[in-house]
């Protein structure tokens, strides 16, 4: 607040501010897939190591992708939509997508005092605004990519929409992405190897209220 300045030789006392935050662990969650093959096959086909190894570093960023947004495990990644102080919202818009959009963007606005930078929507939702005509014909929106502001992003993991300020939570790599060639069990004497892809992430979320929240499910429905 303002100060009072110097009265009768006295100087005020500033204001003060006092900060206070509540404690909070981000686990680390080690996400891995093996793919076993026949070393007889890999022999015979040249590029098949490469194409193992592709998807499963493709598989591996997809289900770590999910973790982060809906995600669960009380010893590793908590996901966004389970991460207590995340706002919800649970009102009915029969549909009408672009319209909730701008009342979360307004949520995270007044309850976290951060504008949001991003819209993370279902594909199913993205098609819907991208095909909304208005009554004279016209496309509501043109593939610039940007709602209200926001840049899109589009993931089929996300169950609704989920805007957000992108400085709000952190994913940390706690160990790289490795792939690596090794025997598991019998695999030697079989002619057989497995192909292992694996990292160790954890979520941090700093501004828990910089998210606001709504499942496709709720916004579907219609009003009262």
């Amino acid at each position: 607040d303002t100060w009072a300045g110097v009265t009768g030789g006295n100087s005020a006392t500033k204001p003060k501010v006092l900060y206070a935050w509540k404690d909070a662990v981000a686990n680390k969650e080690t996400v891995a897939g093996y793919v076993p093959v026949s070393k007889d096959s890999l022999a015979d086909y040249s590029e098949l190591k490469d194409i193992i190894e592709n998807d499963l570093l493709i598989d591996l960023a997809e289900k770590t992708d999910a973790k982060y947004l809906t995600g669960n495990n009380p010893t590793g990644i908590v996901g966004i939509t389970n991460t207590p102080g995340i706002q919800t919202m649970s009102d009915k818009y029969n549909k009408q997508y672009f319209d909730a959009i701008r009342h979360m963007r307004t949520l995270v606005v007044q309850n976290s005092r951060r504008i949001p930078t991003h819209v993370c929507v279902n594909p199913l939702i993205k098609e819907a605004i991208d095909l909304y005509k208005t009554e004279t014909g016209l496309y509501q929106a043109l593939g610039e990519n940007m709602y209200w502001g926001m840049q899109v992003v589009e993931d089929e993991n996300c169950p609704g929409i989920l805007v957000y300020d992108f400085l709000a939570a952190r994913r940390r790599s706690i160990h790289g992405t490795t792939v690596e060639v090794g025997y598991v069990n019998d695999q030697f004497v079989k002619n057989e190897l497995s192909i292992l892809a694996e990292h160790a992430k954890a979520l941090q979320v700093r501004y828990a209220d910089a998210f606001c929240y709504a499942t496709k499910t709720t916004l579907d429905q219609k009003g009262a």
